[in-house]
């Protein structure tokens, strides 16, 4: 049988799941946790919004100053303050899920982020000689990475393509004994 590629996107639920920050203990290390970035994106949104009142608020207040002087400063902080409150509220946006992708061919599994404009952002890579073990249950499969954290709990519906990543698994030597 050759090698087979599968990739699931583990939003679809059936396929795969990669399961969130907040369900692993520190499965991501030198990441903010889930409710660490919520709140950064929060706090950007904040600071972003606020940026952007200010910048107008420079023109429109009551008791702002017309004088000529003053005319080419408003306008370069208003247009700075205007820029940076922009961008920051679209930094602030929610990332796209990661998706799941087990390359049987190469022998890795990879947790990818999809992004607008520069396409992929590899989140996590860990070939399966790298892995600490995985767990076969029927379509179900699991693995560990070296720090012995939770990397992917995957649920195959393609047949071939659980036999050849628990091929792989078993030639690296990382399929637990109860593997069904």
């Amino acid at each position: 049988m050759g090698a087979v590629t599968a990739t699931a996107d583990f939003m679809e639920g059936e396929d795969a799941s990669f399961l969130s920050e907040d369900k692993q203990t520190s499965a991501m290390h030198n990441r903010p946790t889930d409710e660490a970035r919520v709140m950064q994106r929060s706090v950007q949104r904040l600071m972003g919004a606020s940026l952007m009142v200010a910048a107008v608020g420079l023109w429109v207040l009551p008791g702002s100053s017309w004088d000529t002087d003053l005319l080419l400063f408003k306008l370069a902080l208003s247009l700075t303050g205007g820029l940076a409150g922009f961008g920051l509220l679209l930094a602030s946006s929610t990332p796209r899920d990661p998706r799941v992708e087990i390359d049987t061919i190469r022998r890795e599994v990879r947790v990818v982020r999809p992004a607008k404009g520069v396409g992929d952002i590899i989140l996590r890579r860990c070939g399966f000689d790298d892995l600490a073990r995985a767990e076969q249950d029927g379509p179900r499969v699991r693995m560990w990475d070296r720090n012995d954290d939770l990397l992917v709990d995957i649920t195959m519906k393609n047949r071939d393509a659980l036999f050849s990543l628990v091929g792989g698994l078993k030639d690296v030597g990382k399929l637990g004994q109860n593997a069904g």
